[in-house]
């Protein structure tokens, strides 16, 4: 299973809405580069494709996304789904690590271990400020934390009320 497009040997380019008279008929059998399944991202760990630290940081950030996807793609009208990050889950045990993995001294990977910890309820470990670009995002988290709520949230809604 190759996983990394930086490791492919590239034969050509085409995009999905071009023309493709003129493309080899051997190409438009090939797949499309996609992003994978949170449990294909797990099992590429498990299987140590993170060959390097930040490939590895890379897997557990993208299979954290994937398993907040159902919650960010939840319908209004219907019953949110819960956490996936529950005691003994895969998802948690991912989450877990990558807090590990993750930079207290690069204010971004702060903030996205910030985010982490939330998600997992470790709220008590979110009080370290943050320096000032981020202060709009800060406070944001500092108000999820006071209500003790765990869940994804659109980050960047910070002018509308949840």
């Amino acid at each position: 299973m190759g996983l990394w497009v930086s490791d492919a040997k590239e034969v050509g380019d085409i995009s999905r809405w071009s023309d493709d008279s003129n493309v080899p008929d051997k190409w438009k059998q090939a797949k499309y580069i996609r992003f994978l399944t949170e449990a294909e991202y797990l099992a590429a760990i498990e299987m140590g494709m993170g060959k390097t630290p930040e490939q590895e940081l890379h897997l557990r950030v993208f299979a954290w996304w994937a398993a907040n996807d159902p919650l960010r793609q939840a319908q209004p009208d219907k019953a949110a789904p819960k956490s996936p990050f529950l005691p003994g889950s895969k998802a948690r045990k991912n989450l877990e690590q990558l807090v590990k993995l993750l930079s207290a001294t690069d204010p971004n990977k702060r903030l996205m271990k910030a985010e982490a910890l939330r998600q997992l309820g470790r709220f008590e470990e979110l009080q370290a400020p943050f320096p000032k670009a981020f202060t709009k995002v800060a406070d944001w988290m500092r108000r999820l934390v006071t209500e003790r709520d765990a869940l994804v949230r659109e980050l960047f809604s910070l002018n509308k009320t949840r």
